[in-house]
């Protein structure tokens, strides 16, 4: 977990210690799923493969031990915290659709895609976390923090997509609307039309990185939000860099995470 999502990993060492392990066995489990399509060649392996783990996450959640560490911890996990299979489903789903070529049509479909990965890990963080039906206003500030964490991440991963799957993320209206060639993203070229459409989508991501502020969140609910600083902070590097995401400023860690957390952790917000 420390290696596969430090940023998650941190956030989770800031959750009540009753809690914390289940949270990295959820983010272990989002970790395996999401490198399904980086291991694979041939769709049809990468299909074989998440059907054996959404096979063996349906085993969890009827209280079956799988095998698998990860799969035996969501057991566990799914045990004490009662967990919800939608947003389990949608993880295997959207991991099967990077499998596909080609990028998401709309703005829209990047939006479900973010809903189907960080949005749904969000959602079951939550679940872990106790929010329970009279935390729907936390809830919808955690789905629009996953699709702002979301956007932030493929915009910073743009050039490994591209370059190692050859695969964008950046939607074909959007990039037609700009005037750009996916042949020339692929080939990791910048142009100021390339930086307008990040421009475009990095605008999106504060927008719901705004929605998720707005609302007010349990102390003991936190942890999770406080991916929202690190967010700011992505976006922030994005646009000092004239939003090229080939500058190597825009995917490189920044030092002391955990230490520009806990300020936020204190104090209660996010």
């Amino acid at each position: 977990m420390r290696r596969l999502d430090r940023d998650r990993y941190l956030t989770a060492l800031l959750a009540p210690a009753s809690r914390r392990e289940d949270l990295f066995t959820i983010y272990a489990l989002n970790a395996e799923l999401s490198r399904v399509p980086e291991s694979v060649r041939e769709p049809l392996v990468g299909r074989i493969r998440l059907q054996w783990w959404r096979e063996g996450i349906a085993a969890a959640l009827r209280g079956e031990a799988p095998r698998h560490p990860v799969l035996a911890a969501l057991a566990e996990a799914a045990r004490r915290h009662a967990l919800p299979w939608e947003p389990l489903e949608r993880l295997v789903e959207t991991r099967e659709e990077d499998l596909e070529p080609g990028p998401p049509p709309t703005m829209t479909a990047l939006l479900a895609y973010a809903d189907g990965t960080a949005a749904a890990v969000m959602s079951l963080a939550l679940a872990v976390l106790g929010a329970g039906p009279d935390a729907e206003a936390v809830v919808r500030a955690g789905r629009a923090l996953g699709q702002a964490w979301a956007l932030v991440g493929l915009l910073r991963a743009l050039p490994f997509h591209a370059r190692l799957r050859r695969r964008l993320y950046l939607p074909t209206e959007l990039l037609a609307r700009h005037s750009i060639r996916q042949r020339d993203v692929l080939e990791l070229r910048p142009s100021a039309a390339l930086a307008r459409a990040v421009e475009e989508v990095a605008g999106t991501a504060r927008t719901r990185l705004a929605e998720a502020r707005a609302v007010t969140v349990p102390r003991p609910l936190l942890s999770p939000f406080l991916l929202a600083p690190l967010a700011e902070q992505h976006l922030g590097r994005l646009a000092r860099a004239g939003y090229d995401v080939f500058d190597p400023r825009v995917a490189a860690a920044p030092p002391g995470r955990l230490w520009r957390l806990l300020p936020w952790a204190w104090s209660g917000r996010f």
